[in-house]
C-alpha cells in the first residue's frame, strides 16, 4: 500500500469520521429548468439564434450556463435547430427523391 493511500484515508477519517468512500457519481440536476427552460423552448419558435447567443441571453436573464448546457437542453428536448429555423421562417422542407 502506498503512503499516499494511507494519508488519503486518514484525511477522510478526519473529514467524515469514516474511511468509507464518498459518492462516485449520481444525479446532477439540469442547469436549465423551470422558467428558463420554458423561455428557452419558446426561443426555437421566435427566429434566428445560435447556441452561444442563447447562453448569453440566459446569462442576461440571471442564469449563467455554458454552450454545453444549452446544447444538452436542446438535445434532451429533441429540438432541432434546422426544424426551429423552418418553423420560424415558415418554410416547408423540400423532399428530394424518387
Amino acid at each position: 500500500m502506498a503512503i499516499s493511500t494511507t494519508i488519503g484515508w486518514m484525511k477522510r477519517v478526519d473529514e467524515t469520521g469514516s474511511v468509507e468512500p464518498g459518492q462516485m457519481s449520481g444525479h446532477k440536476p439540469k442547469a436549465i429548468s423551470g422558467d428558463h427552460a420554458g423561455w428557452l423552448s419558446r426561443q426555437f419558435q421566435v427566429g434566428d439564434f445560435t447556441i452561444c447567443g442563447l447562453a448569453a441571453e440566459l446569462a442576461g436573464r440571471g442564469l449563467n450556463v455554458d454552450y454545453h448546457s444549452v446544447w444538452d437542453f436542446v438535445h434532451a428536448a429533441k429540438l432541432s435547430l434546422r426544424k426551429a429555423w423552418l418553423l420560424a421562417n415558415a418554410i416547408a422542407p423540400k423532399w428530394h427523391g424518387a
